[in-house]
């Protein structure tokens, strides 16, 4: 009953190093981006592409639902 542990120390270090630099470089490379506003390129009620976004908000228009469309 009494085995040796699955994974010997340094293979169980090298990883957790490995995770933490892959990390680490993954932080690095998103950047620190400043913030440009709202995002205009998803679709919005606006959009003549998102025929689904459009017909719901004209759904609940006629069902008298209050609804804004935003920018």
């Amino acid at each position: 009953m009494s085995e040796g542990p699955t994974f010997s120390r340094k293979l169980l270090l090298g990883w957790i190093a490995g995770a933490v630099v892959i990390f680490a470089a993954s932080m690095y490379l998103m950047g620190q981006k400043e913030h440009e506003g709202p995002d205009n390129t998803g679709p919005s009620t606006f959009s003549r592409s998102a025929i689904g976004h459009a017909g719901i908000f004209d759904v609940l228009q006629r069902l008298d639902i209050p609804v804004i469309k935003s920018a």
